[in-house]
């Protein structure tokens, strides 16, 4: 997005204080990303509600933007028309991307004081061995050798088709990509077909979470805990290169989040 207005200090801007357009990408087709986004450097702001005109909201000027492998698998297999409930309402050329970061530029009169938000606040190798799931039976093949458990966090359908070389039997396998983003088929085959039909004889599960107040505030809780010490960061892209970022998601062989830079780095908020 571009530059916050420098008079945005007050706790509730008026929206005529707001740019006019901001820089996105819209999704016009569903195929590879090099032919489904189109850049806009100056696109209309949506139609959103402000703490001006709805004073439980906030306002965030997003600064980076992480890429997420369901964004990938969205661009590949839905339509835009399907995704603009999700992105954007009725545009018929929906804006991709699902997580974000920034900063507050304002803060709505009736947004509870305990939650301790304010104008300023920012809110906050799987692929080294080639096909992995070799290595991973021969180093770990062994019965005493084996996983007890695996957390599958890029979403390899090879991974748990053949864990039975390398994870436990009654040991669980627990994906957190998946669902309609990964398609219903392959969650129905790993979840329920039967060994004696071709099934993988390991629990296979999915663990996802949808976003909420309460799931945030408890990580940034473990944040200031040192719980959470460190977020692994593959690469950092301009907005001007976010196709390319996509292109790198495809491989597979991101060792952390792959983040696109919204906001300038001159923008004093990030000081």
């Amino acid at each position: 997005m571009p530059q916050p207005p420098t008079t945005t200090t007050a706790t509730n801007p008026s929206s005529s204080s707001l740019p006019s357009a901001m820089k996105a990408y819209t999704q016009t087709s569903f195929t590879t990303p090099r032919a489904a986004l189109t850049f806009h450097p100056a696109h209309p702001l949506p139609d959103f509600p402000t703490p001006s005109t709805s004073p439980t909201a906030l306002l965030l000027r997003v600064t980076h933007a992480a890429l997420n492998p369901a964004d990938l698998a969205i661009l590949r297999f839905l339509p835009p028309f399907l995704t603009r409930p999700l992105r954007g309402g009725g545009r018929s050329s929906p804006v991709p991307g699902l997580d974000f970061a920034g900063v507050i530029v304002a803060v709505g009169d009736a947004v509870p004081k305990e939650r301790g938000l304010a104008v300023g606040d920012r809110v906050v190798d799987y692929r080294e061995h080639d096909p992995l799931e070799e290595h991973l039976a021969q180093r770990f093949g062994e019965n005493e050798k084996q996983f007890d458990a695996i957390l599958d966090c890029v979403g390899s359908q090879a991974l748990f088709s053949k864990s039975p070389g390398y994870l436990k039997p009654g040991s669980k396998f627990v994906t957190i990509v998946g669902g309609w983003s990964q398609g219903v088929v392959p969650f129905i085959r790993n979840k329920m077909r039967p060994t004696f039909l071709g099934g993988t004889p390991r629990s296979y599960h999915l663990f996802l979470l949808s976003a909420s107040g309460k799931i945030a505030s408890q990580v940034a809780q473990w944040v200031e805990l040192g719980v959470i010490k460190e977020a692994l960061i593959d690469s950092e892209f301009p907005m001007e290169r976010v196709v390319e970022a996509y292109e790198k998601l495809a491989t597979g062989r991101a060792k952390g989040k792959i983040v696109i830079e919204v906001g300038a780095s001159s923008d004093p908020l990030r000081q």
